[in-house]
């Protein structure tokens, strides 16, 4: 628990902080009779808007409608409270997604079990007239007595006006049903449950979404026209999921008739127990939603008998379900949720939260998940944070007396030290540094400074418990990170949550910033932006007009946000066709394709994709005897693209968000002071870090001006106004999102194995005429 959270609401003690939920934080609850609850509590800043009070009455009534051994009911609500609150039955376990990603893919028997629970779930959702349409492992609890389905904060009445815009997807990519993907919302009903429910045993038998992952553009694309990836799954489980996965939601089954056939011995699901007469054993549909079982089949006997005239399993969930207890699933998962078990259920009793300085805290902004269908991923952040301890004023007695303690405040670097990045992390590091130490070396300052490093080492997976450890010091008052697109995007949640502000200098990804956390900032541009201010360069200045683009799915995400937009801008602002194309993931062969793409003709080419994959573009060019110009995006820029391509990556023109400090007037200052340092001349990322870390602190000694220090919240809205030009340029940001603005884009040609700076890059058509 948070100093600000509350101790109790609507009658239930809370003992704990079980995380955010889609609208606020979400405790867990203490009745006076021992019952445990999870207790959603909403924000009161957003409760006071109409739409978002409306979204939680409905979450509620949803809720309330649905009975089920497999769903997790609602034990109370206040819809009308000043911060809404909502309670649920409280499940100590693990969730799907967590068990999966600690214990790998659950075997064929296991997802059978948990699949036939869930789609009663289901059943028991759609027989109430309501749409889930979140299904995903993260929404599905395993406790010791079984699986349950939970978290109803998006699902809708079937036919419902939603109140959200016709053109805007909800759900969570990589669980979206193709109606869902492309915001059909007269198309979206119960069968969109069963697609969602259809990639979540896919998932958990194989660690794989059967359309996969990257950028959520052509995650939706695949998802609406590709066929799943199901290699490696039984024949049986296979067919019954491409059912489920049918692009016609008519032609999926009901949730009742998918439980029905999970829960049949596998031999079932052969092709040979079909009924001939009447193709696959999946209901049709009626267009109007109704189930019509083709050949005028019972859909579910009441006799023991299923719809195709085999006897029902001993332990069909039609009856009493298979996944009562553990013995279901393999020895690791139930170690976890045993251990879960133990850890919450003996949290002891606890003194009522109390806020410092008498101050009762509100939990921290959170915002709803929403996903815009021109694409994009939605991030999800938490809410909540610690209240900061004030600024002490030091007495000054008289007299020869020693100097009173100066008080320390502290900087945050989470950066890549030690891993694939490395070179950039350091370089982060030491201009962080560098402005600490000179803001020490002021003899006016109002206190002293210094700086703390976590090294997530580019490690996703690691990174957020290297943010956990930098929220949990309370003289940290903000970070500069992380250094990695996808670290940076593991750990956004954490910052938001403790309400620390955290700022980029590398990080491009457009997904960072969409408005669903509060103290997040970016200076440096989006990917597509620097892919436009690329493209603008390609035909604007070089007079490219048959360039050559290469989709490298090494970094999927990060080079499909390259090429997308450089795509968009030659054909749809020059009316020039670019010749497109796209490598997977693992390729070491560039020949051929590189050959095919010089006999079509190109005449520059460009690589969207990193600095290993540039290599090996760049050696197939030479080797092709291609001399036109070539061009990389920012991940190509260092010192590894240069050591693998040799001779090959002389010419080469990359656009990176970076500054050569050596070569800008402004800069001189802090490349003197680097160079006394350090010993030679700064990298590339240490002035940006260096002008960050000073917007940091000067915002930092604004907001400590008078008796006590600024609170976490407060500096990061701050920070979002704030105006700055430092060492490297200039800095202002999106209040609403915290991007930056205007754009930032600087060139770099390879010259005699070294990096030449060329400038800005342009930030608008070169050729386009002046009103």
């Amino acid at each position: 628990m948070l100093p600000g959270d509350p101790s109790s609401i609507g009658g239930y003690r809370l003992l704990a902080r079980l995380g955010a939920g889609g609208m606020g934080v979400v405790y867990l609850g203490r009745t006076d009779t021992g019952e445990l609850a999870a207790v959603k509590v909403t924000l009161g800043e957003l409760a006071d808007r109409p739409d978002f009070r409306a979204r939680f009455r409905r979450e509620v009534d949803a809720a309330r409608r649905v009975s089920s051994p497999w769903a997790v009911p609602v034990t109370g609500a206040d819809p009308d409270a000043p911060e809404p609150w909502l309670a649920t039955a409280f499940v100590p376990g693990p969730s799907l997604a967590e068990a999966v990603a600690a214990e790998g893919p659950l075997p064929a028997r296991s997802v059978r079990v948990l699949g036939a629970a869930i789609a009663k779930a289901l059943a028991a959702v759609h027989e109430a007239g309501l749409i889930h349409r979140d299904v995903k492992p993260g929404n599905v609890l395993l406790a010791l007595d079984g699986p349950r389905l939970i978290d109803f904060g998006i699902a809708r009445t079937a036919g419902e006006t939603p109140i959200t815009s016709t053109d805007v997807v909800v759900g969570t990519p990589g669980f979206l049903a193709p109606e869902q993907a492309e915001a059909r919302g007269d198309e979206i009903g119960p069968a969109s449950d069963i697609f969602a429910l259809g990639c979540l045993l896919a998932y958990t038998l194989t660690g794989r979404l059967p359309f996969g992952r990257g950028a959520m553009d052509a995650l939706l694309y695949r998802t609406v026209h590709d066929d799943p990836d199901l290699d490696g799954i039984e024949e049986g489980l296979a067919r019954l999921l491409n059912a489920c996965l049918e692009k016609d939601p008519r032609r999926r089954p009901t949730a009742a008739e998918l439980a029905d056939r999970l829960a049949r011995p596998p031999a079932y699901e052969n092709p040979a127990y079909e009924n001939r007469a009447h193709g696959p054993a999946h209901p049709a549909y009626k267009s109007d939603g109704s189930e019509q079982n083709r050949g005028g089949e019972q859909s579910h006997g009441g006799d023991g008998i299923t719809a195709h005239g085999h006897p029902r399993a001993a332990n069909d969930p039609a009856g009493e379900p298979p996944a009562a207890g553990t013995d279901w699933l393999p020895p690791g998962v139930v170690r976890i949720i045993a251990e879960r078990a133990a850890r919450i259920l003996a949290l002891p009793d606890i003194e009522p939260t109390r806020a410092e300085s008498g101050e009762q805290r509100k939990p921290a902004r959170r915002r709803t998940f929403l996903l815009a269908a021109s694409g994009g991923a939605v991030l999800v952040a938490g809410g909540g944070s610690a209240l900061w301890a004030g600024l002490r004023d030091r007495g000054r007695g008289s007299g020869p007396v020693a100097a009173p303690e100066r008080r320390r405040w502290t900087i945050g670097v989470q950066a890549d030290l030690t891993g694939p990045q490395k070179e950039i992390g350091i370089e982060q590091e030491r201009g962080a540094r560098l402005a600490v130490d000179l803001f020490n070396a002021r003899k006016a300052r109002p206190f002293d400074l210094a700086l703390k490093t976590e090294d997530d080492a580019g490690d996703k997976a690691g990174a957020p418990a290297a943010a956990r450890r930098m929220t949990a010091r309370r003289d940290v008052f903000a970070v500069l990170g992380s250094t990695g697109d996808y670290t940076t995007e593991a750990v956004i949640p954490a910052y938001d949550e403790a309400r620390l502000p955290l700022m980029t200098t590398s990080a491009g990804l457009n997904t960072l910033t969409n408005g669903e956390n509060s103290v997040f900032l970016r200076a440096c541009p989006q990917h597509p932006v620097a892919g436009m201010q690329l493209a603008y360069y390609i035909h604007g200045k070089a007079g490219s007009v048959r360039p050559g683009l290469l989709q490298d799915r090494d970094d999927d995400n990060y080079a499909w946000q390259y090429i997308a937009l450089i795509n968009t801008i030659l054909r749809k602002q020059y009316r020039i066709r670019p010749h497109p194309r796209v490598v997977p993931a693992g390729v070491d062969a560039y020949g051929p394709v590189i050959e095919e793409m010089v006999r079509a003709g190109i005449d520059s080419y460009v690589h969207c994709g990193p600095a290993r994959s540039a290599a090996k573009a760049a050696r197939a060019l030479a080797d092709a005897g291609f001399t036109g110009p070539r061009f990389g995006s920012q991940q190509v820029l260092g010192s590894e693209f240069l050591r693998l391509a040799g001779d090959a990556a002389e010419g080469w023109v990359i656009g990176a968000p970076v500054v050569d400090p050596v070569a800008v007037p402004a800069a001189r200052g802090f490349t003197a002071a680097y160079r006394k340092r350090y010993g030679r001349a700064p990298g590339f990322y240490a002035g940006e870090s260096f002008d960050c870390a000073n917007l940091l602190i000067r915002s930092f000694v604004k907001g400590s001006k008078g008796a006590r220090r600024p609170r976490r919240g407060e500096l990061a809205a701050a920070l979002r106004k704030a105006e700055y030009t430092g060492a490297m340029g200039s800095y202002r940001f999106e209040q609403e999102d915290g991007d930056l603005r205007g754009m930032g884009t600087y060139l770099y040609t390879v010259d005699r194995g070294r990096y030449r700076y060329l400038g800005s890059a342009p930030v608008d058509d070169p050729g386009r005429r002046k009103p």
